[in-house]
């Protein structure tokens, strides 16, 4: 779609083109009140948008109980708050050995209580969540999500020192490299399993058809608008402050298209994204009737995140003003 006013852009509709249904968890409001206080409780102060990350985490798990969903939710905010503050600080504020210094000291706090130490306030709140949890996390789970944390931190710390060491915009296999590494993501593929109970066979998840599935969950995510890499819905806001993202690598490409064309390749990337991931389904093999219906859960779970990051917020918004 196009429009002959240069100062209004129109989003791509990637609404209309998912056949997937969106679903909300039935626990969401009283949750979201817990975990409302939750940052407070620890001396935390929060913004009132931050509500906004127990919608998402109850729309990402629908199926969790109310105990588990208000470990996710309060997971989520606290990373989320930890995460702006990060942002928010300049440069000179914190140096990159002392960021790197933080982010491993957080992955410490996974470890049994009593000889963990905090440097910082937000790893103490982890590290008691994390307590928290062994009450319900397997053993499986607790390795599994240990490591995708470290190599999600690590990632990060990867993207942060090619941006410092690259002051031009990468192109667009570059851009996709350095994204599918650093999308934490991949922490959520481990915690769409303890949301349901259940740990999947390491067969399962070495399966190619199963992890290209979740690269499917990763690319609609990241490029509609993730964590890290803020893209179609946010490129206003990332292009006031001289940020690239997706749309800035499309527009860097040669012959370069305007904004509303990028903007245009970028939702036609997501839609094409829906077509892949129902092709994948109906390829996955059979590993018994029990982990197949497990298997499926985890497939609508991903339908959940292929959908849910454009109809949280940006269902009735069409154009915005550059």
């Amino acid at each position: 779609m196009t429009t002959s006013d240069a100062n209004i852009i129109i989003l791509p509709d990637v609404i209309s083109s998912c056949s997937l249904e969106l679903e909300c968890n039935p626990y969401y409001e009283v949750i979201s009140k817990e975990t409302d206080a939750w940052p407070s409780s620890h001396g935390i102060s929060r913004d009132e948008s931050e509500t906004k990350f127990n919608f998402l985490e109850a729309l990402v798990y629908p199926y969790a109980c109310r105990s588990r969903l208000r470990d996710l939710c309060d997971l989520c905010t606290t990373a989320f708050i930890y995460g702006y503050i990060l942002d928010s600080s300049s440069k000179d504020d914190i140096s990159e050995q002392a960021k790197q210094q933080m982010f491993y000291n957080i992955w410490d706090s996974f470890q049994q209580g009593g000889s963990f130490k905090p440097l910082i306030t937000f790893a103490s709140v982890i590290h008691g969540w994390w307590q928290r949890i062994l009450v319900n996390a397997r053993p499986t789970f607790q390795q599994r999500f240990k490591t995708t944390f470290r190599d999600a931190i690590e990632a990060s710390l990867r993207q942060e020192t090619y941006k410092n060491d690259h002051q031009i915009i990468p192109d667009l296999k570059t851009y996709n490299e350095l994204r599918d590494d650093s999308m934490y993501e991949l922490i959520g593929c481990t915690l769409i399993q303890y949301s349901l109970g259940f740990d999947l066979p390491d067969e399962c998840l070495a399966n190619e058809t199963l992890k290209c599935i979740m690269e499917c969950m990763m690319d609609s995510g990241s490029w509609a608008n993730t964590i890290k890499i803020k893209d179609i819905y946010s490129f206003n806001n990332e292009s006031s402050k001289d940020q690239y993202n997706l749309i800035s690598v499309l527009m860097n490409a040669n012959p370069s298209p305007s904004i509303q064309q990028a903007m245009d390749q970028a939702g036609q990337m997501v839609i094409d994204v829906y077509a892949h991931f129902e092709r994948l389904r109906s390829q996955l093999l059979s590993w018994g009737a029990d982990i197949d219906a497990q298997i499926e859960k985890i497939c609508g779970w991903h339908g959940q995140i292929i959908t849910r990051k454009s109809s949280m917020e940006f269902r009735n918004t069409k154009i915005f003003w550059i």
